[in-house]
């Protein structure tokens, strides 16, 4: 938020920004048409695949707060770190929770 860019860098920098989210969201989409299309996934009974499908919505949900927030940064507008902290905490209490109620058969198939 203190750097000093020239209007030239700023611009590029969120150009770039804007273009890495834009890959990221495309990559995200095929990761997920993957995992619910997958062989391993298809197995799973329905409260796993409803576990599943929720994790993934949250995950992204996670995801565009956090991106909303760099963008926002980015940008120039003061983000408070616990606003990133509590994302990055967010995040990784879904995965733990995730991968803690997922059957082992599915965990070892992924590992």
């Amino acid at each position: 938020q203190a750097k000093n860019l020239s209007e030239e860098d700023h611009t590029k920098l969120l150009l770039d920004w804007n273009r890495h989210l834009f890959i990221y969201e495309e990559l995200n989409s095929y990761y997920e048409n993957y995992v619910l299309s997958d062989e391993k996934t298809r197995s799973l009974n329905s409260i796993e695949w409803e576990l599943l499908a929720t994790y993934l919505k949250q995950k992204k949900e996670l995801l565009t707060r956090l991106n909303h927030a760099t963008g926002f940064a980015l940008k120039g507008e003061k983000i408070s770190e616990e606003n990133f902290s509590m994302i990055y905490l967010s995040l990784f209490l879904l995965q733990v929770e995730f991968w803690d109620a997922m059957p082992k058969t599915y965990k070892n198939s992924v590992l």
